[in-house]
């Protein structure tokens, strides 16, 4: 179609031509902008100025107060909601793009908190990387009925598999070269897990938080990634969620990774004020732009030397995590009976210090460049 036809085609049906994959981008973008501002003008005439949803949506028609751009290849105001934004650049100076898969409690109307990591990690690379915040489907929104479905992961897999291969075209045509990680935070990362299972391609992939390694998978030989992938992991000292990672036997008494043999482990090292990333705020402060986790992740996308797991003797208000516990059931059932349950209301994951830390270690990620065409569509085994 020529051009004039596409913008009027994307104003006068821009539900499905926001929707459809395949569609380029940019009309998909211009379409979604125009469904974003009806949304907007139907919650406003239903008349609750207090609403979330009204809040979010002005915010995404609004024009970036620094005039970073921003753009939305996919929207849908129906029930819990679903977007994909792209935050950043996608040029000749992009080194690398980020796709970034949230987890537990993602829905539209809480979703700045999913844009503020993208933009975080866009700011924090100086032009240099784009980051794609994934929220094209159903996120389970409660931990303690949703979590442990497997339904959502195995249907919005399928999704990312095929958002991620438009993702390679794009970076073909745009920033040719520029490396692919794909980041999966708590139930973020058994989305991304599952959808290895069924053939994502990425150049690098973080499973950060991560309860197990994907719906289905129950080691690195159930992926099948189409191209060579390095795989990293992050998970804080003390967080909950190495109760998952103990449940799947993912976490062994004679191995010091959090998901077996899934990747490289990554130090989460400290928060910006010195304390330990641990425990419940660990969960989602890997996020915070000025704690070592970040960087980590950062370094990942871009390449640099990065920080492997330190084990350490953390002690907390009432909790603890001691030399020699990682991966064993007991001591993993004893601290989260006394954090989740015995004394719940006394903050017992706060006041967290460190009384002793292994040596530092380091791993070099390559540099986030490849051949153009490198990796798509090639099957290789995974390194």
């Amino acid at each position: 179609l020529p051009v004039a036809d596409r913008r009027v085609l994307a104003l006068a049906e821009p539900e499905a031509v926001g929707g459809t994959y395949g569609v380029p981008w940019p009309m998909r973008a211009r379409a979604n902008a125009v469904a974003v501002r009806r949304a907007l003008h139907r919650e406003q005439l239903a008349g609750t100025p207090w609403s979330p949803r009204i809040g979010r949506l002005e915010t995404m028609a609004r024009r970036d107060a620094r005039r970073r751009r921003r753009s939305f290849p996919a929207f849908s105001p129906r029930r819990g909601g679903r977007m994909i934004e792209v935050v950043g650049d996608l040029g000749p100076r992009t080194e690398a793009v980020a796709v970034y898969v949230p987890g537990t409690g993602t829905n539209l109307d809480m979703s700045h908190v999913n844009t503020d990591v993208a933009v975080d990690l866009v700011d924090a690379a100086d032009g240099r990387l784009a980051v794609i915040a994934f929220l094209d489907g159903e996120f389970p929104q409660d931990i303690m009925a949703d979590a442990g479905n497997p339904r959502y992961a195995e249907t919005m897999a399928p999704r990312l598999v095929r958002f991620c291969r438009e993702v390679d075209r794009v970076i073909e045509i745009e920033c040719p070269g520029a490396a692919l990680t794909v980041v999966g935070h708590s139930y973020g990362g058994r989305i991304v897990g599952t959808a290895e299972r069924l053939g994502l391609r990425a150049d690098r992939v973080i499973y950060a938080e991560s309860p197990d390694l994907g719906v289905g998978v129950t080691g690195p030989s159930d992926w099948r990634a189409p191209g060579p992938v390095r795989r990293y992991t992050l998970t804080a000292p003390g967080d909950p969620v190495e109760l998952l990672q103990v449940r799947f036997g993912l976490r062994r008494q004679w191995s010091h990774s959090d998901l077996g043999d899934g990747g490289a482990r990554l130090d989460t090292g400290y928060f910006a004020d010195g304390t330990p990333v641990y425990g419940t705020r660990g969960h989602g402060g890997v996020f915070d732009r000025d704690c070592d986790a970040f960087r980590a992740m950062l370094t990942v996308m871009l390449g640099g030397p990065v920080p492997l797991w330190r084990e350490r003797e953390i002690r907390a208000r009432h909790t603890s995590v001691r030399r020699g516990d990682d991966g064993q059931l007991l001591p993993v059932l004893r601290r989260h009976v006394a954090g989740l349950w015995l004394h719940r209301d006394r903050e017992p994951y706060g006041d967290a210090e460190v009384t002793w830390e292994a040596p530092e270690r380091l791993t070099v990620v390559p540099p986030a460049t490849r051949a153009a065409g490198e990796g798509v569509g090639v099957r290789t085994e995974a390194v």
